[in-house]
Parts: C-alpha cells; sequence; structure tokens
C-alpha cells in the first residue's frame, strides 16, 4: 500500500503558465517578449520540471528516428538568494555508450548549448540562460513571468 502511494505521489506535478516577458543579450540590453507562452511542470516535490501541455504531457520532438523527450530539467541547486537552478538532465550524459539515445542528446545539447532555468524564489519568474557554445556564440536570456490563463488575452502593458 505504501509503495503504491509512494508512485501515485511521483506522477503527479504542479503546471504553471508563463508568457515571454522580455529578452537580454549579453550587454544586459532589454527588448519586448514577442508574447510566446508555455507550460512548465513541477514533478518529485519540484526536484525536476520540463516544458509540457496544459495537462502536464511533457512535450515530444522527432530526432528523424523517433520521439524524444525535450528539455527534461533537474534541480542543482538553490543558491544563497532562493533562486532555484535547474539544469538540463542530459547534462550528465556524455559518459553514456556512443550509439545510445542518451548520448545522442548530450551531443546535440552540447552542440546548441546546454540550457539552464533560473526561478524565483515563488515561482512567478523564470530566466532560461543558455551556455556559451562551442562556436563562441550564446543565445539571449529569456525571462518569462508566470500568469493566470484567464489574463493571457488581456493587454498587461498598461501605461
Amino acid at each position: 500500500m505504501t509503495l503504491m502511494l509512494i508512485a501515485a505521489c511521483q506522477c503527479f506535478g504542479q503546471t504553471y503558465f508563463y508568457k515571454l516577458d522580455y529578452f537580454v543579450d549579453d550587454n544586459g540590453i532589454k527588448s519586448k517578449g514577442d508574447g510566446r507562452t508555455m507550460y512548465v511542470t513541477f514533478i518529485n516535490g519540484r526536484k525536476m520540471c520540463y516544458k509540457s501541455d496544459k495537462s502536464g504531457n511533457i512535450y515530444l520532438r522527432s530526432n528523424g528516428f523517433n520521439l524524444v523527450k525535450v528539455n527534461e530539467m533537474v534541480l542543482k541547486k538553490t543558491n544563497s538568494k532562493g533562486i532555484h537552478i535547474y539544469e538540463e538532465l542530459c547534462k550528465s550524459w556524455g559518459n553514456y555508450d556512443i550509439f545510445s539515445e542518451e548520448y545522442g542528446k548530450y551531443w546535440a545539447a552540447k552542440t546548441n548549448g546546454f540550457t539552464s532555468y533560473h526561478f524565483s524564489n515563488d515561482f512567478s519568474r523564470l530566466n532560461i540562460v543558455s551556455e556559451v557554445r562551442p562556436s563562441g556564440l550564446k543565445d539571449d536570456t529569456l525571462v518569462w513571468v508566470r500568469i493566470s490563463e484567464e489574463s493571457e488575452g488581456e493587454d498587461i502593458d498598461m501605461y
């Protein structure tokens, strides 16, 4: 009975709705977000999260051979300012068999630059931060704010 209860608790998660507020480049210059939205679901007592649909189902994409999970993130640490830092799960897969799916995900992410999710203490804000790629390029930091789905259609850019 206890084992069933533990397994059931790990299956349920908390899903939040976020809207892209703005971009920040390497020089700290902000530019307005483009209106994108996304869901992020937390599982295992917020030890993991991933991009999802409204119901908490993880996004899958094709790698040309099969469907693979997108952006599974694992809690790395909470810093002294209360920022929760999640890193890509595949970041630790560099030592897998070269022909494994895990190794393929690792090298794809390494080539594109690993990302990390930085959540505010109350999970109301999310910064998606990219590492510098081997090519020396780095994506802008994406700054997201949690909103309710009901406010999605409202004009939140009031003067």
